[in-house]
């Protein structure tokens, strides 16, 4: 029986931050989950700030609101990355992540570039999945 290959570590400044390369259906679901969750904190913070408004005070409001903001501003960039590897896994430029950029695309996009399978074996972005290119 042949030995397994070996596992290669995972590089996350390339997952969330890299353009080349493939990203097969299972990391793209979990890590755009990742990004959702960690941009969702402070969103869910600053709800509950503006509930509790009158017994808290302004700058515990304004300061739940700043984050969630750079939050929203910062999480596009990792979601544009995910979506354009996905897209170089089915073989499609990478380029057309910026259609998921838009709210109402962005969900059936999501949808669907989960369950596509990716193009077998080495592409012109990649000789295999979850590697740079």
């Amino acid at each position: 029986m042949a030995p397994k290959p070996a596992r290669q570590p995972v590089d996350y400044l390339w997952l969330f931050f890299g353009m080349r390369g493939r990203l097969s259906r299972y990391p793209f679901f979990l890590a755009n989950m990742l990004v959702s969750l960690i941009g969702a904190l402070p969103f869910y913070k600053y709800v509950l700030a503006q509930q509790n408004f009158w017994a808290g005070g302004f700058m515990h409001v304004q300061f739940w609101e700043t984050a969630s903001t750079f939050a929203l501003v910062a999480a596009f960039w990792p979601m544009f990355t995910l979506g354009a590897k996905r897209f170089q896994d089915l073989g499609r430029p990478g380029i057309y992540a910026v259609v998921m950029l838009v709210p109402v695309v962005s969900i059936a996009g999501f949808v669907a570039l989960c369950l596509m399978p990716g193009q077998p074996g080495p592409n012109r972005y990649g000789a295999r999945t979850n590697a740079p290119g």
